[in-house]
């Protein structure tokens, strides 16, 4: 998504919600070089969320119109991908 989002090419708005409070989370999503913002802490179950990582696909409207739970493969990896390409 980053190489999409350099090139332009990123259809969606990304941002990011981890359950972690402070310098944990804050030191994962940095050490990975991930530039999404990254909200507050927040409970897993607030956003009815079973497992991580869980990516929800959000439309302007604010409708799921896709989620995704667990490591995707990479059949999956491309159904993002294609969901969110220009």
């Amino acid at each position: 998504m980053e190489q999409l989002q350099a090139e332009r090419r990123l259809n969606a708005s990304l941002i990011a919600a981890a359950p972690d409070e402070g310098p944990e989370a804050a030191g994962w999503w940095g050490g990975h070089n991930l530039t999404t913002p990254l909200l507050e802490p927040v409970s897993l179950a607030s956003l009815h969320v079973s497992g991580t990582p869980t990516l929800l696909l959000v439309d302007r409207a604010g409708i799921l119109k896709r989620y995704w739970v667990g490591q995707l493969s990479e059949r999956e990896e491309a159904e993002v991908l294609s969901a969110v390409s220009r």
